[in-house]
């Protein structure tokens, strides 16, 4: 297919990778792809869901399902009933392509068609209900040029979720079997019940005044977002958390690999003095026996060392390579001090433990758990950022570029018509 769209790799997989963990969590008023074409046929739900016990195989058929529904506003026309096996049309434009060109120097209408993804119409309405309360208040405060580069970034990260979470959708919805179709219908007629009982005492009408009051939503978008989110977590769960794989040999690499992050080595604050003969260094211990000051000989005549023989922050447990100075110093706490003892070169050293910094030690068990979610992540992302490749690569639609620009022009001539005025 033909690919229109150019987006940022880095950019798209992070906020890619936000809406498939929130779709995973399957929140119905956090669902992705709830932006688009409000009106239009969605799917949902199957085999997967957290809820009642009954198997996408043991899905009674809708019509039994929606037999408790109460026979109040049947008047009125349920859409939630209608065939989900139809494919939604397709808009198009002059037969040649399914969305609208933008003309910059033509005006906007307050809410037309600014493009398409996947053949489904986008509305101005559908990006920016989400933003009219930020956009009407910036409006009021801001410069003309202000609130366009506002507007600008603030439309450019919804049309990019958007966008991603509705090729998620229709890679879900292609997904679909017959069986899980029927579990679809299911769920959302139980969902559906749910509202009417907890919202409307069974009423319609009363349910789509108190969920729009609530939540802002009323019953119909709120339907759509719930199993939306149900199909796109069911999707995210089959087709990347389950390729996921993370053994025990894993965990043990990465912990072998990372032993500075679990068992960070300590730091030290030394003072040392060195001397050169064992003249000196029976005299400075005679001395420290007598309970002269270890820093005051450390600054005396007989210390070889400049500076007083001080050395901070020395990092782990052979910062010397000498191991007649280090296995005496590892076994010291904080105050100790030891010596003389000879080294290679014939002097001799005395080593006051002034300081220790350790941090703390995790066993490999302590941090498995940490290790495996980690691992998790690392390939979840790897994944994702193929799934945004061949979702890039087969989708079809428009320009992101032109939907923003539309959508800032439209919105400048909406919520900040008067601000050229403003300084």
């Amino acid at each position: 297919m033909n690919r229109i769209l150019s987006i940022s790799t880095a950019a798209t997989t992070s906020a890619l990778t936000a809406a498939l963990l929130a779709a995973a969590g399957c929140n119905a008023d956090r669902a992705v792809g709830g932006m688009f074409g409000g009106g239009e046929r969605r799917v949902q739900p199957h085999d997967f869901v957290a809820g009642p016990s009954t198997s996408l195989a043991e899905a009674p058929d809708v019509e039994s399902a929606s037999a408790s529904a109460p026979p109040e506003d049947a008047a009125v026309g349920d859409p939630y009933t209608a065939d989900l096996e139809t494919p939604p049309a397709v808009a198009s434009v002059g037969g040649a392509e399914p969305f609208v060109r933008i003309d910059p120097d033509e005006p906007l209408p307050v809410d037309g068609m600014i493009g398409q993804i996947n053949g489904r119409p986008v509305f101005a309405d559908d990006v920016l209900a989400d933003l009219d309360g930020t956009l009407r208040a910036k409006g009021r405060q801001l410069s003309r040029a202000a609130f366009e580069r506002e507007a600008r970034t603030a439309i450019a990260q919804a049309v990019q979720a958007a966008l991603q979470s509705r090729l998620i959708l229709a890679e879900a919805e292609r997904s679909l079997t017959e069986n899980e179709w029927n579990g679809v219908r299911y769920m959302r007629e139980q969902h559906r019940n749910e509202l009417l009982r907890k919202h409307g005492m069974g009423s319609l009408k009363a349910a789509d005044r108190t969920l729009r009051e609530d939540t802002g939503r009323g019953l119909e978008e709120t339907l759509v977002r719930f199993q939306e989110a149900v199909i796109t977590r069911t999707y995210v769960n089959r087709n990347l958390n389950a390729l996921i794989n993370v053994t025990r040999r894993d965990i043990e690499r990465f912990y072998r690999d990372n032993l500075d992050r679990f068992q960070p080595e300590p730091w030290r604050d030394l003072t040392i003095i060195v001397t050169d003969t064992q003249e000196d260094a029976d005299a400075v211990r005679a001395q420290l026996d007598a309970g002269t000051p270890f820093s005051e000989l450390a600054a005396g005549p007989l210390n070889q060392l400049m500076g007083g023989g001080t050395m901070a922050r020395l990092k782990g447990d052979e910062p010397f390579g000498r191991p007649e100075i280090e296995t005496p110093m590892v076994a010291a706490e904080q105050g100790d001090w030891f010596g003389p003892v000879q080294v290679q070169d014939g002097r001799f050293w005395f080593v006051k433990i002034d300081g220790i910094e350790r941090g703390p030690q995790l066993s490999l068990e302590d941090a498995q758990a940490s290790i495996e979610e980690s691992l998790r992540q690392q390939q979840q992302s790897l994944r994702t950022q193929q799934f945004i490749r061949r979702l890039r690569e087969e989708g079809n639609f428009t320009d992101q570029a032109t939907m923003i620009d539309a959508l800032t022009k439209i919105a400048v001539s909406r919520y900040a018509p008067q601000a050229a005025a403003r300084r």
